[in-house]
């Protein structure tokens, strides 16, 4: 549902939500996040908890899990949709560089 609101905003040319994206780390024990716009990033475990309520595995119980090569083909749409209606093309490098983090702990 996040993911489907995040595309439709995109698509549609209204203000990117600054959502939160988040890769897990450690299999059930730990997560880094960051915000999709302002690209404030945070960790996410038993200590630093998701919204100062959630551990990493309650964060992860109420999430939606997107595999690697969705998530690429969600990302290239992102970019081509800013690209295409020039409307957040102000965001656009602001998202290269969110997609770049996500990657980057992604591949770890």
């Amino acid at each position: 549902m996040l993911l489907l609101t995040l595309s439709l905003s995109i698509a549609s040319c209204t203000t990117i939500p600054d959502i939160d994206i988040c890769v897990e780390l450690e299999k059930d024990k730990r997560g880094h996040c960051i915000h999709a716009v302002s690209e404030k990033q945070f960790p996410v475990d038993n200590v630093s908890k998701f919204r100062k309520k959630q551990t990493w595995l309650q964060t992860k119980q109420n999430s939606l899990i997107i595999p690697s090569d969705s998530w690429a083909e969600l990302k290239a749409y992102i970019i081509s949709m800013c690209k295409k209606t020039n409307a957040c093309d102000k965001h656009t490098t602001r998202w290269r560089e969110t997609i770049n983090t996500i990657d980057q702990y992604n591949s770890n």
